[in-house]
């Protein structure tokens, strides 16, 4: 689905990005909606090159194009304007130089359009615009589900309701471990990543049956809890059942598919007595061992195969 984005929220992430930039225009304008993540950079356009300029986009103006804009007769610079208008530009980022340009700065009060003066590096600009961007039209989605910082691991525990999600979660934050979202677990994806946190800011709470809603803060202290976290792998309980089968050695194993990215998953079957935190806490640990470069099953299948291989020879 297609977002639309308040240029206001685009301000706010700059400023949060603590970006060195201003802003010239009513604070109605700031109402308006962004409609694509794209910034363009016109300099083609100003030399009267419109071919494929995209619609709805912000336009970014250097100190280059600003120079080269005071240059253009009155005409050309009318005519320049008005196509802008015509492609319905979302607004305009401006680099500060000690030239301005009084009709570009009438033409967008007149015709309502937020303009932007930034003050810093281009490096920093253009790093800081396409991350704000990005992370302003990242894919979302919220799953059902527990998210917990593991041993640097970040967890998705899913499962049916009841199963035991929430107290696995407990347990794991006793063992100072960290919760980020329980129940509801918004997931954006950025830089072809996951990223989880809890649907609204600020509420660190579990819900345990037979107990209630406890605050994770209250209980286990700031260090309990972090806002946003990325997802490493998931964790699906299911119920025991003796028909089933179930991954015993970790050679194979199956994957989790959101928004287009598929994430490593462990089946890991529930019944009485078993202590599913300690399970899910060797997870995050075996992933991250893993990470550096050691794969138990890997070194435990070539340990048997060198095995096969030597009493092959023997026999020969």
């Amino acid at each position: 689905m297609k977002k639309n984005i308040l240029i206001r929220h685009f301000y706010e992430g700059l400023l949060k990005k603590k970006l060195n930039v201003n802003y010239l225009g009513d604070e109605a304008w700031l109402l308006h909606k962004l409609h694509s993540s794209y910034v363009e950079y016109p300099g083609l356009a100003l030399a009267g090159v419109w071919d494929y300029f995209p619609e709805s986009t912000l336009v970014f103006l250097t100190k280059r194009d600003l120079l080269f804009f005071s240059t253009l007769s009155e005409k050309k610079k009318n005519a320049t304007l008005a196509n802008f208008l015509k492609y319905n530009v979302s607004g305009f980022i401006i680099r500060e130089c000690k030239k301005q340009e009084p009709i570009l700065f009438s033409f967008c009060e007149a015709n309502q359009i937020p303009i932007f003066t930034v003050n810093a590096t281009m490096q920093q600009i253009n790093y800081t615009l396409a991350e704000v961007l990005e992370e302003l039209f990242a894919e979302e989605t919220t799953i059902h589900g527990v998210l917990v910082d593991v041993a640097e691991q970040g967890v998705l525990i899913i499962g049916k309701a009841g199963i035991g999600k929430s107290e696995c979660a407990l347990e794991l934050v006793r063992r100072e471990h960290r919760l980020v979202a329980d129940d509801i677990v918004k997931i954006t994806k950025k830089k072809n990543a996951l990223w989880g946190k809890a649907p609204y800011p600020d509420m660190p709470y579990l819900e345990i049956r037979g107990v209630g809603i406890i605050d994770i803060k209250d209980f286990y202290g700031l260090r309990a809890v972090t806002d946003e976290k990325r997802i490493d792998l998931v964790v699906k309980l299911v119920m025991f059942d003796k028909k089933k089968h179930f991954e015993r050695l970790g050679l194979d194993r199956e994957t989790y598919s959101i928004l287009g990215i598929e994430l490593p998953m462990y089946i890991i079957p529930v019944s009485p007595g078993k202590n599913i935190s300690t399970v899910v806490e060797v997870i995050a640990k075996n992933e991250y061992a893993k990470e550096k470069g050691f794969n138990t099953p890997m070194k435990i299948s070539s340990i048997l195969m060198e095995k096969i291989k030597n009493r092959k020879y023997e026999k020969q």
